[in-house]
Parts: structure tokens; C-alpha cells; sequence
């Protein structure tokens, strides 16, 4: 891993001087590291790592308004401080002076002085940059769906509406690449579109390039940007997890399920080389249960959801591996969205 950093120059100095900006590769939310910390450490699930980053956020709260300090040792410190100033001391406190400052301690920051690698970025051109794009009913990072309000974030992602060779264009795995029409939202820093369906040509491939294209001046050069992670869309059918081929790694069926119905599906792999899947309802966050271990012998496993009927998950013993490379592929983690056809 490596910091990257650009070079710029220091436009009011004389003679001429230069000063280095780093240049964030992502940006992560809560529930991005949530899900970096469930990556790092397969027995914990984002869910649980999100609920204790949102308790620990609520408990610096509580105790900053106590008037109390929170010191993580060899971390980060918490602390109010007041700005204002008073003619007379028996003035009272004005409102709205309150500052909270966190204070990194000097022994994190020397560690990672000591751990850092950098990299020189080229010199910063102007172009399209995503950061994250989501459905935004459900707040699924990374998934598409069509109807449903899909939000693109990032900087100089804005576009002139009226040129027809610009917007938001979405790629699927055959090739076939769609303009989208409907358009919600469009400024410098977030679009929202309402996809049409269909987005892709063949539904066992749900993987999609979405693609935003603008230019900065009205006989400029187009450009273009992608996000950095795939984005998936419905998987229709017996196909979870398929991939070229056809193949499906996993199979599924339930009683508890019926014709259409939406399942969520989390599996991660496992730094001992074993694979963990979660099932649930798309939609309810309450039925996500536990992950249950999958081993390489081809049999059936039952993966309970929170409180709803258990889906009965077969394991083909000879596509496990080709789940395993993509899952590798994916940072060890994916998530799926499948809607249950009966056979």
C-alpha cells in the first residue's frame, strides 16, 4: 500500500517553490470501513463492526456533553475547548462556541511515519473522478437496479444535459452499452439517475461498468470516469455468484421462498482459505443471519436467516474454487442479490 501525492506549484512565492497534497485514493464511510474491518477480520460481520463504530460515535457524544475527555491511548483524543472571549468576566457565555477538536496522538503519527510508502501521481488533470455510486432506497453500495434511484458521488462528474454525446452510460458484461435518459440529479459532484430496464443483455452476468462523460469546455475534449469497483445488478434466476460460462458456484432453494422473491447474499473468504456464507431478505436487515462455513465436499447446507425460513444452500464441489478466484477478486468479499425463480 502506498500514499500517492502530487506535486503542485505554490502560485505566491518567489522564487518559485513547490508543495506536496496527497491525494486520497478512497474516500471511506462508516460503512465502507465497517466493511474493511469484517474483511480484516472474518468473525466479524460489517453489520456488527458498523453497529459498534455507530455505539462508539454515540458514546464520545454522550461523554464530550458530560465535560469529560475521551483518550484512546496511542490513537486519538477527544476534546471541548471554548472560542469565546468575554469583555467582563462576569459576562455570560455566548452561544454557539463550542469546538471539538481530536487530537491524534504522537505515537500513531510516528508509526505511520515510519510505515508509510509514497508514490509520485502525475501532474492533476481535470477529470471525471467516482467515489461511490449506490442505490439509494437501500443504501447498497455498489448495486443497480432498474426503477430504482441509482446516486454517482465524486468531483467534476457534472455533464451538459444538452450534448447528446455526454451523460450517464451504463456497460454490461456482452458489451452493449445503454445511455441513460432519465436523469434526477446532475451536478458537479453527484448525479442520480433512475436506470431503465433492462440494464443488462444477459441476467446470470450482472456485472456493470457505469460510465459518466462530460468535457469542460464546449469544444473541449470528452472525458471519462469510472468507479474503481464493479457494480452488480439483479441476478436472475439460479445464476448466484455465475459467472462466464454459465456456472453457477452456488445453488439454492427453500420452501420459505417464493416465485420472485429477493435474497441477499454475503460470503467472504477466509485467510485459512475457507468460504463463509450469510443469507437474508433484500430489504430486511433483520433476517441476516449468521455465517455458516462452507467445505469443499459438495453437500447441502443449511444457512439460517434472522428469524425467517432457512434457505437450503448446495455447494458444487467443482465450481468452489472458481467462487474462491473471484472472491479473491473482489477483496475476499461480495454480495449478492438474487431473485428466487422456482424450478
Amino acid at each position: 500500500m502506498t500514499i500517492g501525492y502530487e506535486v503542485r506549484p505554490c502560485a505566491l512565492t518567489n522564487p518559485q517553490s513547490y508543495a506536496c497534497h496527497v491525494s486520497a485514493a478512497v474516500i471511506l464511510d462508516i460503512d465502507d470501513v465497517a466493511e474493511q474491518i469484517s474483511i480484516h477480520n472474518p468473525n466479524i460481520t460489517a453489520a456488527t463492526a458498523k453497529t459498534v463504530l455507530e455505539a462508539f460515535q454515540n458514546e464520545v457524544r454522550i461523554q464530550l456533553l458530560a465535560g469529560n475527555t475521551v483518550k484512546i491511548k496511542n490513537f486519538v483524543s477527544f476534546v471541548t475547548t471554548l472560542s469565546a472571549k468575554l469583555t467582563l468576566p462576569t459576562d455570560p457565555l455566548p452561544a454557539g462556541n463550542l469546538n471539538i477538536v481530536a487530537k491524534v496522538s504522537k505515537t500513531f503519527q510516528n508509526t505511520l511515519r515510519n510505515e508509510a510508502e509514497f508514490e509520485r501521481l502525475g501532474y492533476p488533470v481535470k477529470n471525471p473522478q467516482i467515489t461511490s455510486c449506490f442505490e439509494t432506497n437501500l443504501e447498497l453500495q455498489n448495486y443497480i437496479e432498474p426503477g430504482k434511484p441509482f446516486k454517482i458521488q465524486g468531483t467534476n462528474i457534472g455533464f451538459d444535459a444538452s450534448d447528446p454525446e455526454l451523460g450517464v452510460f451504463i456497460k454490461d458484461a456482452a458489451g452493449t452499452v445503454r445511455q441513460q435518459t432519465n436523469i434526477a440529479e446532475n451536478m458537479p459532484s453527484s448525479i442520480t439517475i433512475v436506470p431503465a430496464s433492462p440494464i443488462v443483455t444477459n441476467p446470470a452476468k450482472p456485472d456493470v461498468e457505469v460510465i459518466v462523460k462530460t468535457r469542460y469546455t464546449e469544444n473541449g475534449q470528452i472525458k471519462t470516469g469510472s468507479p474503481a469497483s464493479r457494480v452488480r445488478t439483479i441476478c436472475v434466476g439460479r445464476d448466484i455468484f455465475s459467472h462466464a460460462g454459465g456456472d453457477a458456484p452456488l445453488d439454492y432453494e427453500s420452501s420459505g421462498l417464493s416465485n420472485g422473491d429477493l435474497t441477499l447474499f454475503i460470503c467472504s473468504l477466509r485467510p485459512d482459505d475457507l468460504v463463509e456464507l450469510t443469507a437474508g431478505i433484500f430489504g430486511q436487515p433483520e433476517t441476516i443471519g449468521p455465517p455458516t462455513l462452507l467445505l469443499e465436499d459438495g453437500g447441502e447446507y443449511i444457512v439460517n436467516t434472522g428469524g425467517a425460513n432457512p434457505i437450503a444452500i448446495t455447494i458444487n464441489t467443482a465450481h468452489l474454487p472458481l467462487l474462491k478466484t473471484n472472491l479473491l477478486a473482489y477483496g475476499r468479499h461480495m454480495q449478492e442479490v438474487s431473485q428466487y425463480v422456482t424450478a
